[in-house]
């Protein structure tokens, strides 16, 4: 409070703030990092911290700053190697990303060292896979992949990414082996059972199964009619067991929902170049479509629980919430608005806010 604040009370201040972190004053715990760095930009533990805040707050470009930071002081913390592999695959920046997992594979001495009994292994793997995956780098990912299932053969994120990696790399009778493991384990509900049962039917047709396709994308769209791709699969499923005219109606309404298609091959891209905020108003779009309202607001909802200072996408979600007439709540998002971003904001005073007001 005097303005004094000596450099020596810097590992005080960092226990300070990681407790209010492990305790879920992210906020707190954030600001006050931002101010002591301010006083002291050398302190390297904050960086680190304050890094991991940012991440967690959706502010990936930021984060990545603080990471950098870090591993210019640490140059061999294979945990910072880890953080900005993962936080430049959130931005988009694959060259930048597998740089790092490159970087973390030497640290850890992967594939060809005695990487097995380092205590960081597992955790860089699974790091690996993730960012792999998302930067479209297949031989990678088909190679963790491997490794993880060769010290867990049950383990269903490898088998999942293993059978992507393999219809990828054309070798389809190896992606049908490690997809249909993961569906025979994957619950209903299970995060990208979707995507990859439309994948498993797709690897099917490839090897002239088609009438176990035809089984695979009947489920799919018993469970969601509004598939666009689905739809076309079936129809060329049918096509090719020789019933074109079978096959035309459902031509007809994969072409008919092609505008749903459109915006979640958008989400993916989006969501692929870090613009987390703009994917989640197009995944919101496509469920619009396909009349799945309480889908849409649960996507807004479920980020904004996430990511409660992204306020893009708190934005997209007022506009989304008036755009279906509900006043109520998109007035109760903006109060939410007013009281982060301050009575001044654009985004508080702006025309859609006003018609609220």
């Amino acid at each position: 409070r005097a303005g004094f604040v000596p450099a020596e009370l810097g590992p005080l201040h960092f226990a300070l703030i990681s407790t209010r972190f492990q305790q879920g004053d992210r906020a707190i715990a954030l600001r006050e990092g931002l101010r002591w760095l301010e006083f002291f930009p050398e302190a390297t533990d904050h960086h680190q911290l304050v890094g991991m805040l940012l991440y967690r707050a959706g502010k990936f470009t930021e984060a990545a700053e603080h990471f950098e930071r870090y591993a210019e002081q640490r140059p061999l913390s294979l945990r910072t190697q880890r953080q900005l592999a993962s936080t430049y695959a959130a931005t988009g920046d694959t060259r930048r990303a597998l740089s790092a997992l490159d970087r973390a594979f030497e640290l850890l001495a992967f594939p060809d060292g005695a990487y097995r009994g380092h205590p960081e292994v597992d955790a860089t793997l699974r790091t690996a896979l993730h960012v792999s995956h998302r930067c479209y780098d297949y031989d990678r990912l088909a190679l963790v992949a491997d490794t993880i299932l060769q010290r867990n053969p049950s383990d269903p994120q490898a088998d999942m990414a293993r059978g992507v990696a393999a219809r990828h790399q054309g070798d389809y009778a190896k992606a049908e082996t490690h997809l249909r493991r993961y569906l025979e384990r994957a619950e209903p509900g299970s995060p990208n059972r979707r995507l990859i049962e439309q994948d498993f039917a797709l690897v099917l047709m490839k090897q002239g199964q088609h009438r176990e396709a035809l089984q695979v994308l009947a489920a799919i769209l018993l469970d969601d009619p509004h598939h666009p791709k689905a739809y076309f699969q079936l129809a060329q499923c049918l096509s090719r067991l020789g019933h074109p005219q079978t096959a035309e109606p459902y031509y007809a309404r994969a072409r008919q929902l092609a505008p749903i298609d459109r915006e979640q091959r958008r989400a993916i891209e989006l969501r692929g170049i870090g613009q987390g905020a703009r994917a989640i108003r197009a995944d919101a779009t496509a469920a619009r479509l396909a009349a799945q309202y309480g889908r849409a607001e649960a996507l807004f909802e479920n980020h904004l629980a996430r990511y409660p200072d992204d306020h893009e996408a708190r934005t997209y979600y007022i506009e989304y919430l008036l755009a279906a007439h509900h006043l109520h709540k998109a007035k109760s998002q903006l109060a939410t608005h007013r009281s982060k971003l301050g009575d001044s904001h654009p985004d508080v005073v702006g025309w859609d806010a006003q018609r609220l007001l």
